[in-house]
């Protein structure tokens, strides 16, 4: 039986899902708490400038 890597949920919409509810006003994302190990420990995205 082949494995799939999106069976529970759907990757991209779960990515969309944090982006909008942790976009500041200055463009940066905050990262919460619980991804933030997966981050190397980073708590905000910042734009590029």
């Amino acid at each position: 039986m082949p494995t799939t890597g999106n069976t529970v949920v759907a990757t991209p919409r779960g990515l969309i899902a944090v982006i909008e509810n942790n976009y500041q006003e200055d463009g940066s994302i905050k990262i919460p708490k619980a991804l933030q190990p997966y981050m190397g420990g980073k708590t905000v995205i910042e734009p590029k400038k």
